[in-house]
């Protein structure tokens, strides 16, 4: 049996990565999303919905695993920065 990931047009999308995100995300995690950014605003001039505090998203939503590897671990591995 061959799994297809299901993908939909994003509701938010302010930056690429979000899109992708929110494009395969779970609906029952929008409530969640709703509930704890209520910075959602629609930004008329871009045509979209943002968020200020994106950037504490991708560490507290439920149902997402979010890793930051630190420069030590990556850099000698790979090479410079």
């Amino acid at each position: 049996m061959k799994k297809v990931l299901e993908m939909k047009d994003p509701i938010i999308n302010t930056y690429t990565s979000y899109g992708t995100l929110f494009s395969i995300m779970h609906d029952n995690l929008w409530s969640w999303i709703y509930n704890n950014f209520i910075q959602i605003r629609y930004a008329k001039t871009w045509g979209m919905f943002v968020f200020d505090q994106h950037h504490v998203l991708l560490k507290n939503c439920p149902g997402v695993s979010y890793y930051s590897l630190s420069q030590e671990l990556i850099i000698p591995k790979y090479g410079k920065k």
